[in-house]
C-alpha cells in the first residue's frame, strides 16, 4: 500500500470510530422508573422507585421512562418518605429525555399513552392540597431547568402543585422554571401551579423553551401571567391549550 492509500485508509477509519463514539454517546442508555417498583432502574422490573434516583443516575444522552403514577421532588431511596424541602425539584441536565405515560408495570413504547396512564410530578409534598390552599408546604418549582439545551425532553406528564411564593426568581414558576434553556416540552399539561409573581405554570428567563401539544389549565400568578411567563425569551409555542 503507498502512502497516499495508507493515509487516505486511516481517515476513513478515524472519521468511521468517531462516527460510531459520536452515535454511542448519543444513543444513551434506558433507566426505568415505577412507583410500585424498588429497584435499580435496569429494567421496568427492577425500576427505580422514585424518579429523583432515576435522575441522579442519568447523563446526558439517556432516557427516563416513568410509568403512571405521582412523583414528589422531595422523594427519594434516602427519603422516601419524602423531605419536605421545598426547595425540591426534578432539575433537568443537558440532553436527558423524560417520557412518562407508562403503564404501571411498564411496557413498550407502543403501550405508552399518557392519557390513560397518567403520570404526575407534583409539588404537592404533603398530598393535602385541595386546589390552591394547604400549598404552603409545596415545592417552589415543580421541574427546573438551567443551560440545557433542545435535545432535553419532557414528554407525556402532569405538572401540578407548585407554589413560587419565595423571593427573587424563587417568586416565578411554580410548575417549571427555565433559565438559560431551550428545553422540548411536549404532551404536557400544567395545572393548579402558582406563583406570587409571575409565570405560575412556566417561567423562563434568557431563554427558549419549545412548547408542544400542551395544555395550561386552572393556573395562576399574582401580579400576572398565570400559565406563561418570558423575561428576555424567545418560546415556540405550537398547538397548546391555555384556559
Amino acid at each position: 500500500m503507498d502512502s497516499k492509500a495508507s493515509v487516505k485508509t486511516w481517515r476513513l477509519i478515524s472519521t468511521t470510530l468517531i462516527v460510531l463514539l459520536a452515535s454511542g454517546i448519543a444513543a444513551g442508555k434506558t433507566i426505568y422508573v415505577d412507583a410500585t417498583k424498588n429497584g435499580d432502574g435496569s429494567s421496568w422490573a427492577n425500576a427505580y422507585r422514585h424518579l429523583q434516583d432515576g435522575l441522579a443516575a442519568a447523563a446526558g444522552g439517556d432516557e427516563i421512562w416513568v410509568a403512571q403514577g405521582t412523583y414528589n421532588p422531595d422523594a427519594s431511596l434516602a427519603d422516601p418518605n419524602g423531605s419536605g424541602d421545598r426547595t425540591a425539584t426534578f432539575d433537568l441536565i443537558s440532553g436527558i429525555k423524560l417520557y412518562g405515560g407508562f403503564p404501571t408495570g411498564g411496557g413498550l413504547w407502543a403501550d405508552r399513552d399518557p392519557g390513560t396512564s397518567p403520570t404526575i410530578l407534583s409539588g404537592d409534598l404533603n398530598g393535602d392540597d385541595v386546589g390552591f390552599t394547604n400549598n404552603g408546604d409545596n415545592s417552589r418549582h415543580v421541574v427546573t431547568t438551567s443551560y440545557v439545551d433542545p435535545n432535553t425532553v419532557l414528554d407525556g406528564f402532569i405538572i401540578t402543585g407548585g407554589n413560587a411564593d419565595g423571593s427573587g426568581i424563587d417568586g416565578y414558576g411554580g410548575g417549571t422554571s427555565n433559565y438559560q434553556s431551550s428545553p422540548t416540552i411536549k404532551n404536557c399539561t400544567f395545572t393548579t401551579n402558582t406563583a406570587t409573581k409571575r409565570g405560575g405554570a412556566l417561567f423562563s428567563k434568557q431563554s427558549g423553551p419549545i412548547v408542544t401539544n400542551c395544555i395550561f389549565s386552572g393556573n395562576s400568578a399574582a401580579n400576572a401571567a398565570g400559565a406563561m411567563y418570558n423575561q428576555n425569551s424567545t418560546p415556540t409555542v405550537t398547538n397548546c391549550v391555555f384556559t
